[in-house]
């Protein structure tokens, strides 16, 4: 069965691509699909404005925020959408 190009998308963002901006506080367009694919305190982090419980890492093994260091663009949900 084929994918139309919103199911691909959808499913191409809810895996480890749709998570990995996540940590560094990026946004992303369909933030819910990729939820399952951070850790908690990542996805605080990055979406909630909470502190950083621990080390906030990347897939690179770069430390972009430490412990208790807050999101610098605060809560994704209250930003203006990047037009």
């Amino acid at each position: 069965m084929a994918l139309d190009t919103y199911e691909y998308a959808n499913w191409y963002l809810s895996g480890w691509v749709g998570g990995f901006p996540i940590p560094q506080g990026y946004d992303m367009p369909v933030p819910a699909i990729s939820k399952d694919d951070r850790s908690a305190y990542e996805w605080g982090y990055g979406f909630v404005d909470k502190r950083a419980e621990s080390d906030i890492t990347n897939p690179f093994g770069e430390v972009p925020a430490k412990t208790a260091e807050p999101c610098d663009d605060g809560s994704s949900y209250d930003r203006p959408p990047a037009i």
